[in-house]
């Protein structure tokens, strides 16, 4: 009985100065790719079930590391797992080289319309004109949902921000839009213009318009709101300008009705 409870004391004594005794190390190292581009945020594994997150210099540190060999394993959305097997005998310190997860990714062409909605911007430059920085619309008289055969301007212009319209008449005859708070009366404080060309009655001192170009004639329409259309004229409303429809190069005569 004695030797028994002997024995469990000697036991009882040994035992913690064993665990006492083991032997732990610090293990660190840095995680590169092969062109020394530091890994941040790599979660680093160890066998034990220890792990780590490397930081913004790749660097990653474990401490009370037992001796004997471990595996190692080291994974990212940016990089290829990696497993290593390690003997560790003393403190250790590591540069580990992992390699780039590249995915190469099919051609994607994007397509869209330039004018979806009937309406676009002017160039920075176009025709010889500077647009940029400017407010500019370009109406496509094409995609207007609008009766052209009536010159109705609110149908026309009804895209264009920040212009008052007027309807004086029924008949389309004439035109009468302003901006900037301005008058619309017979677009008077506005540059009017049919490919390129003044067709007020007196562009500086009676710029009026009596005349207003037939929508169904009419490829696209130019509108320069603001300062911006001040390098045409002295009318402080804007610019409006009727590209007029070009005539078939492949026949000698053509015509088109609606």
């Amino acid at each position: 009985m004695r030797s028994l409870l002997l024995s469990i004391l000697i036991f009882c004594w040994v035992l913690p100065l064993c665990s006492w005794g083991q032997t732990t190390f610090k293990l660190q190292g840095r995680i590169q790719t092969e062109d020394r581009i530091p890994v941040a945020d790599a979660s680093v594994n160890l066998s034990d079930g220890s792990f780590a997150i490397t930081d913004a210099r790749g660097a990653f540190v474990f401490t009370g590391v037992l001796a004997g060999t471990i595996t190692l394993v080291i994974r990212s959305l940016q990089i290829e797992p990696k497993q290593l097997a390690l003997t560790v005998n003393q403190d250790t310190s590591l540069v580990i080289r992992v390699v780039e997860k590249i995915q190469n990714l099919e051609e994607v062409v994007v397509e869209s319309e330039a004018d979806a909605f009937g309406v676009r911007q002017l160039r920075s430059v176009e025709a010889g004109g500077l647009y940029e920085g400017k407010k500019t619309e370009v109406i496509n008289v094409e995609r207007l949902v609008a009766n052209k055969a009536t010159n109705n301007a609110r149908q026309a212009f009804g895209k264009i921000p920040s212009l008052n319209i007027w309807e004086s008449d029924n008949a389309g005859l004439q035109l009468d839009i302003g901006g900037r708070g301005l008058s619309p009366k017979r677009t008077s404080n506005f540059n009017t213009r049919q490919n390129g060309y003044d067709i007020s009655a007196d562009a500086l001192g009676y710029p009026e318009s009596y005349y207003t170009t037939p929508l169904q004639a009419v490829q696209q329409i130019e509108v320069v709101r603001g300062a911006g259309a001040l390098q045409y004229g002295t009318q402080f409303g804007g610019l409006v300008n009727f590209k007029m429809k070009r005539g078939s190069t492949e026949k000698p005569v053509s015509f088109e009705s609606h």
